[in-house]
């Protein structure tokens, strides 16, 4: 493809593309602009050009962390799979079985190679073949590997022939319908499964549900940073008695949570280390404005996010009075704006430790990453809530879709994993092939990012809204 000629147009390109993955250095936008603009510049223009508008980085090696190392990787696409298992936790499982036979491996080096295996016959019929690519070894989280560990571990299947039960799988799969929280001062309150909204009582749509294992995860994570993120609240006109009560018990202490299946039965009680744990929860600001205190308007200030890029916000206190008992909660009312010319388009609400000034954009960041498409998810829920939406697909139940087991004679039998994990694909984020997909991948400051030009919209909007995960980064399909 020939070089072009620096014109307006392809300056305004530069500085799209900078200003939507502004942790990228000349090298990375040169990359981007060639693999999803279909615009081929030599990086001196391109330096050229953030030069004059001041955004040229300062000279020297970026952190390994930061770097954006787009490189494109044959069958890129089945770094998707890997981004599903995180979820699904396929390849942990079968390293927790099968551990006990690979001696010479430690846990993670025999997860790798589980992996590695899992994946390479997609490719090539025999795993060695794998190994002289570098692209692939990148793609399965592996920077070199010795054919004598290849060796081994068919060595080790051909003597040992394992057979693994998948009944422990399927039990952390299950779908989980509802979660209680059970509050210091005596009152409960409910999410659903997914943690979209509030509820004031254990939610059984299977609309609203995800697997155990999800939500566990979730909770993991929210628990350890000590703030619980919610997609909405239902509210109109004022805050809903729903959500209030829930504020109010999470302020007085969070001492126990339960994980509720369809039934409504308890399929597993988290316990709480510390009480004091804080919220996050959003809100639709043509329906429901919160009363702000009284105070002087602050600027909307820039916030960057690896999926929706550049946002603006402004932050103000809240205060909402329950008059019966004159009870006042206090609250931080964010507004959002796509860029500083528009509407605000969404709001979120919560209350957060005095003083931590990294707290806040945290929690701010996770709550995009789980919830990219908040806004077009809060109207069509909230239609299908009241009874006027078309009904919403149901989740689909992963542990029906597991074998009962899977047997290892061979290194080949490993291919089975890879299927399993392609049909679960399939069935749970979109209809569409990930293998033998040309992409490529690079790791950033925040999230990996995946880029795949085959890859249809409507995929890459389910993929990033089931908030995957990677070397415990978020990861996002562009």
């Amino acid at each position: 493809m020939p070089k072009k000629k620096l014109t307006p147009e392809l300056k305004r390109a530069i500085l799209k593309a900078k200003k939507k993955f502004s942790g990228s250095g000349v090298r990375e936008l040169a990359v981007i602009l060639a693999d999803q603009y279909k615009i081929n510049l030599s990086k001196s223009l391109i330096h050229k050009v953030l030069k004059e508008k001041g955004l040229k980085e300062k000279p020297g090696r970026k952190n390994q962390s930061e770097a954006f190392q787009a490189r494109k990787v044959e069958s890129c696409g089945l770094m998707l799979l890997r981004a599903l298992d995180s979820q699904v936790g396929l390849f942990d499982y079968l390293t927790e079985k099968l551990k006990v036979y690979f001696k010479d491996f430690n846990p993670e080096q025999l997860k790798k190679i589980i992996t590695l295996a899992s994946l390479s016959f997609f490719i090539d019929k025999k795993l060695k073949i794998s190994l002289s690519r570098e692209g692939f070894l990148r793609l399965v989280g592996l920077r070199q590997i010795s054919g004598k560990s290849v060796d081994y571990f068919n060595q080790v299947l051909l003597a040992k022939r394992p057979v693994v039960s998948l009944e422990g799988l399927k039990n952390q799969l299950r779908p989980a319908s509802a979660v209680r929280f059970i509050f210091k001062n005596g009152s409960q309150g409910f999410s659903d499964g997914r943690l979209a909204t509030f509820w004031d009582k254990p939610q059984k749509s299977e609309a609203f549900s995800s697997s155990l294992r999800v939500l566990r995860q979730r909770f993991k994570k929210m628990l350890e940073n000590k703030v619980l993120i919610i997609g909405y609240t239902k509210s109109f006109n004022y805050l809903s008695a729903t959500a209030f009560n829930f504020i109010r018990g999470l302020k007085s202490g969070l001492t126990a949570v339960e994980l509720l299946g369809p039934a409504g039965e308890v399929l597993d009680r988290l316990k709480v280390t510390n009480p004091l744990v804080y919220l996050v929860f959003g809100y639709s600001p043509q329906l429901f404005m919160p009363p702000v205190v009284s105070q002087k308007p602050q600027r909307f200030k820039r916030f960057l996010h690896g999926e929706l890029g550049e946002l603006f916000l402004t932050t103000s206190p809240a205060a909402f009075r329950l008059t019966q008992e004159g009870i006042t909660i206090n609250l931080n009312n964010f507004r959002i704006k796509s860029s500083l010319n528009s509407s605000v388009f969404w709001g979120v609400l919560g209350f957060f430790p005095s003083g931590d000034k990294k707290f806040i954009p945290a929690s701010l960041n996770r709550y995009f990453y789980w919830w990219p498409y908040i806004y077009d998810d809060f109207f069509k829920e909230t239609e299908l809530v009241q009874g006027k939406g078309s009904s919403k697909p149901a989740k689909p139940d992963l542990s029906k879709m597991l074998p009962q087991k899977v047997v290892f004679t061979q290194t080949i039998d490993f291919i089975r994993v890879g299927q399993i994990l392609s049909i679960l694909f399939k069935e749970t984020v979109q209809g569409w092939e990930p293998k033998g997909k040309t992409g490529n991948f690079s790791l950033c400051k925040d999230c990996l990012r995946i880029t795949l030009k085959q890859a249809p919209r409507a995929l890459k909007k389910a993929f990033n809204q089931a908030a995957f995960e990677l070397e415990g980064r978020p990861v996002f399909l562009q």
